[in-house]
C-alpha cells in the first residue's frame, strides 16, 4: 500500500512540478501564471496531450510538435524532481497535515534553486515565504518561536558578515535570508551540517565547472562559455539542495559521529 502511495504523490508532484516551471520561467516577466502553455520559439499553443509530465517531452523527444526546435531539459527534470522528493516526504514524514507544509517548502526551495542557477538571484517574494513556512513547520513541530528565531540568527550571522565585508561580491544578500530560513527549518546543529555541505558540494561543483570547460577551450568537449576560477556560481542551489539531504536523512547525526562529538 505504501508503494500505491508513494506513486500516487510522484505523480501529483510531477503534476505540480509541471506549474513550479511555469512560475519559474514566468517570474518578474509580467505574464500571468495562470495563462496558456505555449513554444517558447514559435509561440504556438501547447496542445493538452503536450503537457503531460515527463512522458510528453519522451514522446516528442524533447522538441516542439510544431516547429521542432528544442525543449529545455528544465522541464522534466523539474517534473521528475518534484515528483521525487514529493514521494520521499511521504516516506519519511507519513501523511499528516504536516505533510502539506512540506511540500509547500519543498515547493519554495525547488522555484528558489533553479531560479538562483539561471538569474544568480533568489527573489524575495519565495524567499520570504519560504521564511514564514519554515518558521510555521518549525513551530508545529514543537520548536519554540524563541529557538526558531535564534537558530535562523545564528545560521545567517556569518553569511551576514561575509556579504557585509565583502560589499556583496563574495555573497548576496538573498544567501543572508535563505540561511537565516534554513536555520529555521533544520535548527543548530543541522543548519550548520547543511552550510558544510553546501561548500563541499559547491567547491566539487566548481572544479569540475572550470575543468569542463578547459576541456571544451582545448577542443575536448563542446562550450560556447568562458570560464575561470574567477567565474560567477550562485550558492543558493548548493545550500537548497544540503539543506533537502540534511533534513530528509539525518546527515547531521553521521557528520557528528565522523567528526567524534
Amino acid at each position: 500500500m505504501n508503494y500505491v502511495f508513494a506513486l500516487t504523490f510522484f505523480i501529483l508532484g510531477a503534476i505540480w512540478g509541471s506549474f513550479l516551471n511555469v512560475l519559474i520561467l514566468r517570474h518578474n516577466t509580467g505574464k500571468s501564471p495562470t495563462g496558456r502553455s505555449g513554444c517558447m520559439s514559435c509561440r504556438s499553443t501547447l496542445r493538452f496531450y503536450d503537457l503531460v509530465p515527463i512522458l510528453s517531452f519522451l514522446a516528442l523527444r524533447g522538441r516542439c510538435r510544431s516547429c521542432g526546435s528544442r525543449i529545455s531539459i528544465q522541464y522534466p527534470l523539474i517534473e521528475f524532481v518534484t515528483g521525487a522528493v514529493f514521494a520521499l516526504a511521504f516516506y519519511k514524514f507519513g501523511i499528516s497535515l504536516k505533510l502539506v507544509l512540506i511540500f509547500i517548502i519543498l515547493s519554495l526551495l525547488i522555484v528558489l534553486a533553479v531560479y538562483d542557477f539561471k538569474h544568480f538571484i533568489l527573489p524575495d517574494f519565495y524567499m520570504f515565504s519560504l521564511i514564514l513556512f519554515s518558521v510555521i513547520y518549525s513551530a508545529v513541530s514543537g520548536v519554540s518561536i524563541v529557538n526558531i528565531i535564534l537558530h535562523g540568527f545564528l545560521t545567517a550571522v556569518p553569511f551576514f558578515l561575509i556579504w557585509f565585508f565583502s560589499k556583496g561580491k563574495w555573497m548576496g544578500f538573498g544567501d543572508v535570508k535563505l540561511a537565516l530560513a534554513i536555520g529555521a527549518l533544520l535548527g543548530l546543529p543541522n543548519s550548520l551540517v547543511a552550510v558544510a555541505l553546501a561548500s563541499v558540494l559547491g567547491a566539487f561543483f566548481g572544479v569540475a565547472y572550470v575543468l569542463y570547460h578547459t576541456m571544451c577551450i582545448t577542443g575536448f568537449a563542446f562550450s560556447s562559455k568562458k570560464v575561470s576560477i574567477k567565474s560567477e556560481i550562485p550558492f543558493g542551489p548548493f545550500l537548497i539542495v544540503a539543506t533537502v539531504l540534511v533534513w530528509f536523512f539525518n546527515l547531521s547525526e553521521i557528520y557528528l559521529r565522523f567528526i567524534g562529538l
